[in-house]
């Protein structure tokens, strides 16, 4: 919890940097556009790992490598 609790005040930390007048456009871009390939990437990290646990399920708990 207190894990969460550092991520969201350094999020809120970088929306004020973002949402500030201090930051050009363009970077103001790129730096968004990172955030959201990241949060991409943590989504399909998410779904491929349940599809692993659910072929490991199909395959009667086997855990042997492909």
């Amino acid at each position: 919890l207190e894990k969460a609790v550092e991520i969201g005040e350094k999020m809120n930390l970088l929306l004020q940097f973002i949402a500030g007048d201090d930051l050009p456009v363009l970077a103001r871009i790129m730096l968004l556009s990172q955030v959201y390939l990241l949060l991409l990437r943590l989504n399909i990290g998410k779904i491929l790992a349940a599809i692993e646990e659910n072929s490991k399920e199909a395959r009667g708990g086997d855990c042997g490598e492909i």
